[in-house]
């Protein structure tokens, strides 16, 4: 996967055992920000047959985490919802917009079904719309 300019999800030195729930592949800056990550997620899902999806939005950009909703938080005042709403998560929205996630189920295959995995990256980035 680095020939396609990816970056697989590595392990630490010393590591003899590794779980995962989810495994974490992430594109290159200008490589992200040139194609559609959502629609390249639906075609790696379509063409492996297992979930291939983009990491959860983070919180500061979520539409979710909003705590001017909630009464607790207006009742503390605005000096409050100011400090709470202050915060970047600049390496979380990096992963939300450079990588896509397949769940750990895709990674208990043989080596065949993990080269099956990065021929689909191959093709599906060779083919993938530019902006």
């Amino acid at each position: 996967m680095k020939q396609l300019g990816l970056k697989p999800q590595e392990t630490a030195a010393g590591t003899t055992l590794r779980t995962y729930y989810f495994y974490v592949v992430t594109l290159h800056e200008g490589l992200a920000a040139d194609i559609d990550l959502d629609a390249v997620g639906a075609e790696l899902t379509r063409r492996l047959g297992t979930p291939v999806g983009r990491c959860h939005r983070p919180l500061d950009i979520n539409p979710l985490y909003r705590p001017s909703s909630r009464a607790r938080f207006r009742r503390a005042g605005p000096e409050i919802l100011k400090g709470l709403a202050a915060y970047e998560l600049p390496t979380a929205n990096s992963s939300y917009r450079r990588a896509l996630m397949l769940e750990h189920a895709a990674l208990l295959g043989t080596h065949d079904h993990m080269d099956a995995v990065a021929d689909a990256f191959a093709a599906v980035l060779d083919t993938a719309p530019r902006s």
